[in-house]
C-alpha cells in the first residue's frame, strides 16, 4: 500500500486557506487508497498536547458533540523532548480511534546533535531519552495491541 507524507508546514503558512487545503489534500489521498501521514511534529504539554491530538487524531468537542477535523490522517510525527505526558495523548487516541504515530528521537537537521547527542553523567546520550520514555510509554500500553502503530524516528 502506498503512503503519503503531508507537511503540515507546507500548508500551516498561508493561514486558514492552508489549512482548508491540507485537509483536502488528505482527503485526496485517501480516496486514492494511500495511507495518510501527516508530518506535523506536534507535541506539548497537557491540554496543549490533548488539543493538538484531539485535531489530527481523535475528535474535538464542539458543543454538545465531537467532530474530526482531520478525519483522513492515519498516522502523526509527534515530538516527545516535553516529556511522556506531551506524547501520551496521542498515544491514547491511537488506541481509541486505530490511528498510529512516529515518534522523533533523532532527527537529520545539522544541528540536531547540539542537544540530543549531548552525553549525560551516565554517559547516555540525550536521544536515547526519549526512546527510553517512549518505550516506557509503549510498556503501559502494549495490552491494548498498539505496537504496530507506534514507531520511533
Amino acid at each position: 500500500m502506498d503512503a503519503e507524507v503531508v507537511m503540515s508546514k507546507m500548508y500551516e503558512m498561508f493561514g486558514i486557506e492552508g489549512m482548508k487545503a491540507f485537509k483536502e489534500t488528505c482527503k485526496y489521498a485517501k480516496e486514492k487508497g494511500m495511507i495518510v501521514i501527516a508530518d506535523a511534529k506536534r507535541g506539548d504539554i497537557g491540554s496543549t498536547a490533548k488539543g493538538y491530538s484531539n485535531a489530527y487524531l481523535g475528535q474535538t468537542p464542539m458543543g454538545e458533540e465531537k467532530i474530526e477535523v482531520f478525519e483522513n490522517i492515519d498516522f502523526l510525527t509527534v515530538n516527545p523532548y516535553l516529556g511522556v505526558d506531551s506524547i501520551t495523548p496521542f498515544v491514547e487516541d491511537c488506541i481509541q480511534y486505530g490511528k498510529g504515530i512516529f515518534v522523533l528521537v533523532k532527527t537529520s537537521n545539522p544541528s540536531s546533535g547540539e542537544l540530543q547527542d549531548l552525553k549525560l553523567e551516565n554517559g547516555k546520550k540525550v536521544v536515547k531519552i526519549p526512546a527510553f520514555a517512549f518505550l516506557y510509554l509503549l510498556s503501559l500500553y502494549l495490552s491494548t495491541n498498539t505496537k504496530e502503530s507506534l514507531y520511533i524516528l
